[in-house]
């Protein structure tokens, strides 16, 4: 039986959450459940975002809401994430096995617990818990530092998504980077050549491959990305921006959003003098960030 993810952000709107000096919990929760859902798309694992932007969304509207989407024979495994500055937790509804929890937990180096209503022991802490048919897991991650949020979101999210293809028993792999290929049914060197229009002889000595053999799944590198010839053009740059400016590299799993967040400015500030039309940007890129 087919499963389908649901991914429900908590806050949003006005209901910020927690918030320190660096980062708002309604914010961090998003960006996470963005990743999560573009990392397991990756695995064509079907999922759905209850919240896909910065609104309000009172308990009642979310439980309808997933409600709404729970359809036929379809098992459903609601994550909801929530962010602040306790430890790593997984919550789970009363009345469900402890496995998937745990393999949660162990991904995101964290612990265990089921909470209880204090005025009715039988019932969840938690609202949105013990709806039929979906298995409820409470995420609660603890994001310590401005500079880490960023990387941190990135990490959590690779962990989730890792303990979700072993419950799921789909073989787990790592995130495509810039420069890499996910073989798929079908792919041999031949077709891959074909594709990206490199030689056989050069896609063997990228990968050290002694054979002709590619495994499904397996990310084979198509290319060779000179990162200290990179590292040489970024410092170059440095040298010719003003201190009022910066030049930011955009790492694998930035948004515009998160990048604007780290440097306290808006994405148009960024869009505007790097001539961006859309808001998706491709790993690598050089960005120059003007503060005001």
């Amino acid at each position: 039986m087919d499963y389908k993810i649901l991914i429900d952000a908590s806050h949003g709107g006005e209901d910020i959450g927690y918030s320190s000096s660096f980062y708002k919990a309604k914010e961090a929760n998003l960006e996470l459940a963005l990743i999560l859902s573009k990392r397991l798309s990756d695995f064509k694992i079907a999922n759905q975002l209850i919240r896909e932007s910065d609104e309000t969304l009172s308990y009642k509207q979310r439980t309808d809401n997933i409600k709404e989407l729970i359809k036929g024979d379809k098992k459903y495994v609601l994550i909801v994430i929530d962010s602040g500055n306790i430890d790593n937790m997984v919550y789970y509804s009363l009345g469900d096995d402890s496995n998937f929890a745990q393999m949660l937990a162990k991904e995101i180096n964290g612990h265990i617990i089921q909470k209880r209503l204090p005025l009715n022991p039988i019932q969840d802490y938690h609202y949105i818990r013990g709806i039929d048919k979906v298995l409820t897991l409470l995420v609660n991650l603890k994001l310590e530092d401005r500079e880490s949020v960023n990387s941190k979101l990135k990490e959590l999210g690779e962990g989730i998504v890792k303990a979700i293809t072993t419950f799921l028993n789909i073989e787990y792999s790592k995130e495509v980077k810039e420069g890499e290929y996910k073989v798929e049914k079908g792919d041999t060197l031949w077709t891959i050549k074909k594709k990206f229009n490199i030689t056989i002889e050069d896609l063997k000595e990228l990968n050290n491959m002694k054979d002709n053999t590619v495994k499904v799944g397996s990310i084979i590198k198509i290319s060779d990305v000179n990162e200290e010839e990179e590292d040489m053009k970024v410092t170059a740059l440095k040298e010719e921006v003003k201190n009022k400016e910066t030049l930011h590299r955009v790492a694998e799993g930035e948004t515009l959003y998160m990048i604007a967040n780290k440097y306290n400015v808006t994405t148009q500030d960024i869009r505007s003098p790097n001539n961006l039309l859309e808001e998706e940007v491709s790993p690598g890129v050089l960005l120059l960030i003007i503060n005001n």
